[in-house]
């Protein structure tokens, strides 16, 4: 790149209904130009470049200059005696190092199409493009534009994409038989049945430190349990299936208030020390985490997840009531449809912790 070499301030009528004298200003300065032929070898080319245009924002030359540009070429032709229209004058236009100069701008920036194949150290990417964000060429665009960089690559209103990007709500509708899969129930390969022992077993303490004495009957699908504290006594009946406890009845009871503290310490019983849990993929885990933390925070319980190819469920206890909600995946591991139910649609508790754990997703 040399110095400026030749300047020029043609002024002229713009033309149209302007009656005013425009005056253009334009530079050129001396350039050096490698060029390669088609059998590759590299030639030297000195010629000129429009200085100004370096710095314009315009991305091709203002009409106003090419215009500029075209009579400050006729003038110094006719100071040669070239007149247009000539065949001096056409030679010319063809080869004037000025009328003919190189229109560069400085490479602030290229398009993703032609970046392609190539490879720079630091590379921003402005992602504001006119595309949707979520089809097939917008993703093939966003792939050759940051695999550009080969050390640091900073983003421009990048678009915060994951796995829960198209994930849509439906309206939490109410469900009165929720409970019956509202617990998990474990088993095992040797003891099918492993679920019956743990409630037992966690009964048997309970009622023990709330001073009951108890004894045990066991039928083919259902418990008895007989229980006294002093006074108070009561029978319950406790029915269940091959997949969990269906319901829990009472015989005999003594007094309404006994009957509610056995009905709490039932309901507690149910209440799983731990439900195993395989994510498929870490979004997956990102919600299993999301839901379990956010109901301990409002003291409420996970009590099942039952898993389907292509959805998990998600039950809970909050207060008295129980929720769930059901999250559907494809296989391209995108959330897509959450679904849930609540039990009782008169309790606000479980329906407003469904919305806070929509709402932090």
């Amino acid at each position: 790149v040399g110095p400026i070499i030749y300047s020029c301030n043609p002024r002229f009528y713009p033309g149209g209904e302007s009656k005013k004298i425009v005056e253009r200003q334009l530079s050129f300065r001396q350039v050096r130009v490698k060029v390669r032929d088609v059998k590759g070898k590299e030639h030297d080319i000195d010629t000129a470049l429009i200085d100004h245009f370096l710095y314009s924002s315009d991305p091709a030359l203002h009409p106003l200059d090419q215009r500029a540009l075209y009579i400050d070429f006729k003038e110094r032709m006719k100071k040669q005696g070239k007149d247009p229209g000539s065949p001096d004058f056409k030679m010319a236009a063809r080869t004037d190092k000025y009328f003919n100069a190189l229109q560069a701008k400085f490479g602030y920036a290229i398009t993703c199409h032609k970046s392609q194949g190539g490879e720079w150290p630091f590379v921003f990417v402005d992602f504001n493009v006119f595309m949707g964000k979520v089809s097939a060429g917008f993703f093939r665009w966003a792939y050759t534009a940051v695999t550009r960089s080969s050390k640091v690559l900073a983003t421009v209103d990048s678009p915060d994409f994951n796995s829960f990007t198209r994930l849509q709500f439906e309206e939490i509708q109410p469900k009165k038989d929720l409970w019956k899969k509202a617990f998990f129930a474990e088993t095992s390969p040797d003891n099918p049945l492993r679920f019956v022992d743990i409630r037992v077993n966690k009964l048997n303490q309970a009622f023990q430190r709330e001073g009951i004495t108890i004894s045990w009957d066991r039928a083919d699908w259902f418990l008895l349990c007989n229980c006294t504290r002093g006074e108070e006594s009561a029978t319950i009946k406790l029915h269940f299936k091959k997949d969990g406890f269906s319901k829990a009845t009472f015989p005999s009871i003594s007094s309404p208030s006994f009957k509610s503290l056995l009905r709490e310490l039932l309901k507690d019983s149910l209440i799983p020390d731990h439900i195993p849990f395989q994510p498929q993929f870490p979004a997956m885990k990102d919600l299993h985490t999301h839901i379990t933390e956010s109901l301990t925070a409002e003291n409420a319980v996970l009590t099942n997840i039952i898993r389907h190819p292509y959805s998990d469920k998600f039950y809970f206890m909050a207060d008295q009531s129980f929720g769930m909600l059901e999250f559907f995946h494809n296989s391209k591991q995108q959330f897509t449809k959450a679904v849930s139910w609540i039990s009782d649609p008169d309790d606000d508790v479980p329906a407003s912790l469904i919305e806070k754990i929509l709402s932090g997703i």
